[in-house]
C-alpha cells in the first residue's frame, strides 16, 4: 500500500494520487445547491493507507468481503470521497466521525442531517452527488460490447423510449441504450422506486433546448407521479466509453 496522500488536495486538484483523480463537475443545468463530483479510478493501484483510515470499523469490514480487488478499490475510494464531499456541506464536520445508516430500501444516509447524498461506479469510474434541499440519484454504467442490450429493452424501456431508440442509428444505438437506462436509473436513485415496479411509470424524453425531462405514464399512481414530477434530469459527460446521468429535486422538500 502506499505511505498516504492528502484527499483534500486531490478534490481541490492541486494534487495527484495513482489510485484516483477526483473532479468537481460544475453545469449550469444543475441546482447551486448540487455538487457532484467525478472520481477516475485506477483500479490495479494499491488503495493508500491512509485512506483506509478514514473508513469506519463496519466500512472495513465491507470492504474486506470484497474478493476482487478492483471492488475493493471502488467501494474505499467512493466512499472515503463522499464523506469528504458531506463535510464540505457541513461546515466543522471531520469527515472521519461521519458514520453513514441505511433506511428500508438499503439505501445509504446520514441520520440527523438534512442531506440528501448518491453514489454510483462502474468501470473504473465513479460519481458523488450531494443535495443540501432535495432527492439526488446518480448512475454510470460503463458500455460494454458483450452485453446484449437488445433483449432486455422490451422490458426495462417504455414504447416511447423503445421507438426513440429505433431511431437512432444502429452504429450509436447501443450509447442511445445506455444513455437511456442511466437517466432511468438515476430517477429510481433519486425517488427510491423499485427497478421491477416502476420503470414502466415514466420516459425520459428530449425536451425543449435539447434537455431531458421526465414524462409520466399513465400506469403511475399519483403518489408515485407527484414524486416523478418534481424531477429534472440531465445527462453527464463521461467520455466515450460511459454513460452517466443524474436526477434532482428541481424545488426543494417540503
Amino acid at each position: 500500500m502506499s505511505a498516504s496522500f492528502n484527499l483534500e488536495e486531490i478534490m481541490e486538484g492541486t494534487a495527484q494520487d495513482r489510485a484516483c483523480r477526483v473532479t468537481s463537475i460544475g453545469s449550469d443545468e444543475l441546482p447551486a445547491a448540487i455538487t457532484l463530483w467525478r472520481i477516475d479510478l485506477d483500479l490495479q493501484a494499491d488503495i493508500p493507507e491512509d485512506m483506509l483510515g478514514r473508513l469506519d470499523a463496519a466500512e472495513l469490514n465491507r470492504a474486506a468481503r470484497y474478493q476482487q480487488h478492483a471492488d475493493r478499490v471502488r467501494f474505499t475510494i467512493t466512499r472515503v470521497v463522499l464523506k469528504h464531499a458531506l463535510s464540505r456541506v457541513a461546515p466543522g464536520t471531520d469527515p472521519r466521525e461521519i458514520h453513514l445508516d441505511a433506511d428500508c430500501r438499503d439505501k445509504p444516509l446520514w441520520k440527523g442531517q438534512p442531506i440528501e447524498f448518491n453514489v454510483t461506479h462502474s468501470g473504473k469510474q465513479a460519481y458523488v452527488a450531494v443535495s443540501r434541499f432535495g432527492r439526488v440519484g446518480v448512475d454510470v454504467e460503463e458500455q460494454r460490447a458483450d452485453f446484449d442490450y437488445e433483449e432486455v429493452c422490451a422490458t426495462v424501456f417504455t414504447g416511447k423510449e423503445l421507438h426513440a431508440l429505433s431511431e437512432i442509428p444502429p452504429s450509436h444505438r447501443r450509447r442511445g441504450f445506455y444513455d437511456c437506462w442511466v437517466r432511468k436509473e438515476a430517477v429510481l436513485k433519486a425517488t427510491g422506486l423499485g427497478i421491477t415496479q416502476c420503470l414502466q411509470d415514466f420516459s425520459t424524453v428530449r425536451g425543449a433546448c435539447d434537455r431531458w425531462r421526465i414524462e409520466v405514464s399513465e400506469c403511475a399512481d399519483s403518489s408515485t407521479a407527484a414524486m416523478l414530477r418534481s424531477l429534472s434530469i440531465s445527462m453527464l459527460d463521461a467520455g466515450p466509453k460511459y454513460s452517466a446521468a443524474i436526477a434532482f429535486d428541481m424545488q426543494p422538500k417540503a
